[in-house]
């Protein structure tokens, strides 16, 4: 099993936008093949040590992926396209980081 995590930095000014679009995103990127489930969470800056996130809003989507196949599928396949809608509709009032955690074999 791995997580595909997504990152989420967004101006403050439009999150509440950007929360009514990833309310059908997650479940669309759910329900490509291989994907389990998403888990949306919200960060604070301070947290995490975090300086210069004044009028940002953080969140995390936590993506379960049932293999490594589907998940670069998923990248290849469809990723792009999805990517680009938020671009499209956003611009660069947002950014969004990404990796992939891999559960170890021996836990």
């Amino acid at each position: 099993m791995l997580i595909y995590e997504v990152n989420l930095s967004v101006n403050s000014e439009i999150a509440a936008d950007y929360a009514q679009f990833l309310k059908h995103h997650i479940p669309e990127v759910v329900q490509v093949g291989g994907f389990t489930k998403a888990d949306w969470f919200e960060r604070r800056a301070s947290d995490e040590g975090l300086s210069n996130t004044e009028g940002r809003t953080l969140w995390t989507i936590h993506y379960h992926v049932a293999s490594r196949e589907a998940l670069d599928r998923y990248l290849r396949e469809h990723a792009p396209k999805m990517r680009a809608e938020a671009v499209d509709r956003f611009g660069d009032r947002f950014q969004a980081t990404r990796r992939i955690l891999e559960k170890r074999a021996d836990r």
